[in-house]
Parts: structure tokens; sequence; C-alpha cells
């Protein structure tokens, strides 16, 4: 008989460590669901037409920034530097070979600054050389109107303060960020691009005429 109550009194025991246990396990899960809300933003680069909404983290230079003065190693050999590119409006898209969206996006952006139907653009991929998607790479007479970076350390995306992918950024001919977020198709970079327009960022001490 004793050693049935011992057995009770270890099991209720056990029960309470477990019932202790999951308290703090759900403690911790409202407090992760806390910082989590805190840290995304919820955008719709659709517009508003019906479709779903898509979570992205809330991150990336504000309109209104001063872009970061970068640079990295071209695909097709070379350096390139954001410095290079003062006083010309452009994109800075950020992608990721494993992200299903830019396997979409890329290609059809490259084509599409290439031909003119967009700025200027630089793709920033977080790839290494050796693993850059071949259909990444801008085409040869494509002159400079598109260039395609890599970014496997992440340093350019920090710089940026970029998040996810596809990622992008407007810059315009004073170096200013006048538009940014996310993008998934050639025409929502058009459309970030045409939301930039007649946006004119005055640094304090500049003159506003």
């Amino acid at each position: 008989m004793t050693g049935l109550w011992a057995a009770v009194a270890v099991l209720a025991l056990a029960l309470v460590f477990l019932a202790l246990v999951l308290a703090a396990i759900v403690r911790r899960m409202d407090a992760l669901r806390s910082e989590v809300a805190a840290l995304t933003a919820r955008v719709d680069p659709a517009g508003d037409d019906g479709a779903s909404d898509v979570v992205h983290p809330a991150s990336g230079l504000p309109v209104g920034a001063a872009a970061p003065v970068v640079e990295g190693e071209r695909v097709d050999g070379g350096r390139w530097t954001s410095a290079a590119w003062t006083g010309r409006r452009h994109v800075v898209a950020f992608a990721d070979p494993g992200c299903l969206s830019c396997e979409e996006l890329v290609p059809a952006l490259i084509e599409g600054a290439a031909a003119g139907e967009v700025v200027p653009t630089v793709v920033v991929g977080a790839a290494a050389p050796g693993t850059w998607p071949a259909a990444w790479k801008p085409p040869s007479g494509a002159g400079d109107r598109v260039v395609a970076v890599t970014d496997d350390a992440g340093e350019i995306a920090s710089a940026f303060d970029s998040g996810f992918t596809p990622h992008v950024f407007v810059v315009d001919e004073g170096g200013s960020v006048t538009a940014q977020g996310p993008a998934d198709s050639l025409e929502a970079v058009r459309a970030l691009v045409r939301g930039s327009e007649g946006i004119r960022i005055v640094r304090p001490g500049a003159s506003g005429g």
C-alpha cells in the first residue's frame, strides 16, 4: 500500500511539473506572438483588388532616407558601386535564388530594364558568384542599364535594412529613397516607380527653390 501511495505522489508531482512547464511554454508563445506582431507589417503589393494580404517583415530604409553608398562584385566581372549612379534615378532590387517570387520577377525585371521599360536597375542577389542563376544574368548589350551584383554576405542588404525578398527600392537622382516595398512582378516594380514620381526630397540646409 505504501508503494501505491508513493507512486501516486510521484505521479502528482510529475503532473504539477508538467503543468508548470506547459504554463511557461504558453507564456513564452504569447511573448513571441507579440514580438512577431511588432516586427511585421501587413501589406498588399497588388493593391485593393481582393487578393489575400501578404505579410512581410517591416524593414527597409524609409522614403526620404539617403540611400547608402554601397559596392559589390558584378556577376559579369568587376565591381559595381552605387556612387557611379549618382545623379541617376534607379531601382535596387534585392533577391534570393531560394525565393519563388524572385525566380519569376528577376528575369522579367532584367529584361525590362535592359529594354528600357524600367529605370536602370541593379539586382542584388543573396548568392555567391558560382551559384548565381543563369536566368539572372544581364544580356550582352544591356550596357549599364541593368547590373547584377552578388551579396552573399548580406552587407548591401544590411545597409538598406532589407529583411525580405523580393524587396525593391527606388532611388532618385539626389540619392534619396523615394519608394520601397515588396514587388513580385515587373508591373509591381513599375507601380513603385510610378508612385515615386513627383516626390522630391530636400535635405536640411538645401535650397528648396
